[in-house]
C-alpha cells in the first residue's frame, strides 16, 4: 500500500467553502496585493485552474469569500436602553469582528485597480451593512427615548463611530481598546448627538 496519506477530492460545495476559506485568509493575512488566484490555490490545496472556473478574476474571487464571511458571522440584534452604551456594544462587536474591517481596509487601500467591479461603497454595502443598519435601529429607538433629536436622520453623524474606528484599525492593524472606543463615544460622538437634540429644542 501507498504510505502516502490519501487525500478525500472534495467537489461541490465542499471544495467551494475551502477555497472561499482559503481566501478569506490570503486576504486578511497578507492583504490585497498577495491576493492571487495561485495563492488561494495553493492555501487552498488545489489548482489556480479549478478556480478559474469558478471566478474570473481575483476581483470576483474576493467578493464572494467577503460575502460568505458576511454570512458566516451574523450580529445578534441589542437594545441596552441608551444610544450611549448600544453604539458602545457596536464597536466592541466590531472589534470582535475585526478581519472583517481588515479586509475591507486592504481592499478599500488597493486603488482603483483592486476596485474593479465594487467600489468601497459596494463593498460595505456587501460586508458591513449590517452595522449600518444596526446604528439606525439604535439612532430610532434613541428618538423613541428622547436621546436622539426628531427629523431626518444624518448618515455622517451616524457613521462617524465606525469611521474612527475604521481609522484606527487602517493605521494599527488592531481593535481600539476599551478606553479608545468610550473616548469616541463620550468625547466626539454623544456631544454632537447632544448639541443636535440641543438646537433642535432651541429652536421649537
Amino acid at each position: 500500500m501507498d504510505s502516502e496519506a490519501v487525500v478525500t477530492r472534495r467537489r461541490g460545495a465542499a471544495l467551494e467553502r475551502a477555497i472561499l476559506d482559503a481566501a478569506w485568509d490570503v486576504l486578511t493575512e497578507s492583504g490585497y496585493d498577495a491576493f492571487t488566484l495561485e495563492a488561494v490555490a495553493h492555501r487552498a490545496g488545489t489548482s489556480r485552474t479549478v478556480l478559474a472556473r469558478r471566478w474570473s478574476d481575483r476581483a470576483e474571487l474576493r467578493t464572494a469569500a467577503l460575502r460568505r464571511r458576511g454570512h458566516l458571522d451574523p450580529i445578534e440584534p441589542l437594545d441596552t436602553g441608551s444610544l450611549r452604551d448600544d453604539v458602545l456594544v457596536l464597536l466592541g462587536d466590531a472589534s470582535l469582528h475585526l478581519d472583517r474591517y481588515i479586509a475591507l481596509l486592504y481592499t478599500s487601500a488597493a486603488g482603483e485597480g483592486a476596485l474593479r467591479d465594487a467600489v468601497p461603497a459596494r463593498l460595505r454595502d456587501v460586508f458591513l451593512s449590517d452595522a449600518a443598519a444596526r446604528m439606525e435601529d439604535a439612532w430610532f429607538r434613541a428618538i423613541d427615548r428622547g436621546e436622539a433629536p426628531q427629523g431626518s436622520v444624518d448618515p455622517w453623524l451616524l457613521a462617524l463611530p465606525f469611521d474612527l474606528f475604521s481609522a484606527e484599525v487602517l493605521m494599527t492593524r488592531t481593535a481600539p481598546g476599551a478606553l479608545r472606543l468610550a473616548w469616541i463615544v463620550d468625547e466626539v460622538f454623544m456631544p454632537l448627538v447632544r448639541g443636535r437634540l440641543a438646537s433642535v429644542g432651541d429652536a421649537r
